[in-house]
């Protein structure tokens, strides 16, 4: 078997008399490489294998039949995979056997094989930087989090107000708490650590791939997002800035949900993205604002409903963040409690 990686490097031959020496020395590698391939016996069984990410940079005359004439498309892995490959790579490492691989599949959707290596490779790196005799599942939680927010516990952190972390961990806590009790998702982790852009996060996954979405379920993905600020609003009697991403993506999904996804009861089954951009005057671009605004508030008395309700479990949450800054785990689960049959239909108002 012959491999070539990354082959759209070769895979492009140049025309024109105008070479340089690094062209036509692609040139004469391609031409060798097709005369190589014409030229095989079949019952040599020699198979050539080729991988690239760019495939509309290899040239045509290497496409064709007899030549790279299959052509397999590779995805990124599902959540049962990224689970296998946790426990192939952690199983390579010295490590204290609490790490929940299910739990670190979920939280690394869009990753690919060499990215979760990085990431227990992390791991490894950090706990050794610590001197810890075994990688546990905090490092592991932390590689990701380093993975996808850009970077490690922002120097920031030590400059936070008291002030500011008081409002940073009711902020998440009320993420965390109405998502967990909406069933917007999984709540994984909770953490008031800066990194990247972010100063805190709430982790909630899903416990499928399933592309598609139910409406009460992006109903409590809206009242989840908006969660964060009714519980500054409801504990400090003000909002901060800290909102203004979650606002936005609250408002992209609620036009979404009614312009596009047919969860709307001015349009019915017309969808807005299928109108001509002609016929979009302003009274369309104002019903799908309208009532853009009414899911949007009721996703909001939702969450005042459920945070009022809730208070002990929400003062409890923020305090211990603030003790802890990251909270994961079954400390988590017990401090969001069990949900109770009295809320569930909250997600569908």
């Amino acid at each position: 078997m012959l491999f070539i990686d990354e082959v759209d490097g070769i895979g492009k031959r140049s025309h024109g008399g105008d070479m340089g020496g690094a062209e036509s020395e692609l040139n004469r590698i391609i031409n060798r490489v097709l005369v190589e391939m014409d030229g095989f016996d079949p019952l040599d069984n020699v198979v050539v294998v080729a991988a690239t990410n760019h495939e509309d940079n290899i040239d045509e005359a290497m496409r064709r039949p007899g030549r790279f004439d299959m052509l397999v498309r590779l995805t990124l892995p599902t959540l049962p995979e990224r689970q296998k490959l946790f426990d192939l790579y952690i199983r390579k490492l010295a490590h204290d056997g609490r790490a929940d691989t299910a739990v670190l599949a979920r939280m690394t959707v869009g990753m690919s094989p060499a990215d979760i290596a990085n990431t227990v490779n992390k791991a490894a790196s950090t706990a050794a930087e610590a001197h810890a005799p075994q990688v546990t599942s905090e490092h592991f939680l932390g590689a990701i989090e380093t993975h996808q927010l850009g970077g490690e516990v922002s120097a920031i952190k030590d400059l936070f107000t008291q002030d500011l972390r008081d409002r940073l961990a009711y902020h998440e806590s009320g993420h965390a708490l109405v998502g967990h009790w909406l069933k917007a998702g999984i709540v994984e982790r909770v953490t008031i650590e800066p990194r990247g852009r972010a100063l805190g996060v709430t982790y909630i996954t899903r416990d499928t791939e399933d592309p598609l979405y139910k409406q009460s379920e992006l109903t409590s993905r809206l009242a989840m997002m908006l969660a964060g600020r009714e519980a500054e609003l409801l504990v400090f009697d003000s909002v901060s800035t800290g909102a203004s991403d979650d606002l936005k993506r609250a408002s992209e999904l609620a036009i979404n949900m009614v312009g596009s996804l047919g969860f709307s009861d001015a349009f019915g089954l017309l969808s807005v993205a299928g109108v001509p951009k002609e016929l979009l005057g302003p009274d369309i671009q104002s019903a799908v604002l309208r009532e853009a605004r009414l899911l949007l508030g009721q996703a909001q008395a939702t969450c005042q409903q459920l945070l009022k309700a809730n208070r002990a479990k929400l003062d409890g949450l923020a305090q211990r963040l603030l003790e802890r800054d990251v909270i994961s785990g079954d400390e988590l689960k017990g401090l969001l409690g069990a949900r109770s049959q009295g809320f569930d239909s909250a997600q569908t108002v």
